[in-house]
């Protein structure tokens, strides 16, 4: 979890966010959330898997862009994510 994150959540309106077991929060995401008033809340539950058709376009959309950039950048799982949640 990124200030991104913490700043797109401060831009909803929301208070509070979920935060999965495991989810790495940089330590910058941490400072700003409690410095917007943001309350990261441990959940107790994964995150359903996605149906296997999303699974599959995100693999593709994922290797499409490693093999047009030639390597796989750092946080592309996050930003695919992001963008695949918003459409």
């Amino acid at each position: 979890m990124t200030q991104t994150t913490i700043r797109d959540a401060k831009s909803q309106g929301l208070t509070e966010l979920p935060v999965q077991p495991g989810t790495i929060i940089t330590a910058l995401a941490r400072e700003f959330a409690q410095d917007q008033g943001i309350k990261l809340v441990l959940t107790t539950e994964q995150a359903s898997a996605p149906p296997a058709a999303d699974r599959d376009d995100r693999a593709a959309l994922r290797a499409a862009v490693v093999k047009q950039l030639g390597h796989e950048p750092d946080g592309l799982d996050a930003a695919l994510d992001k963008v695949l949640k918003e459409h």
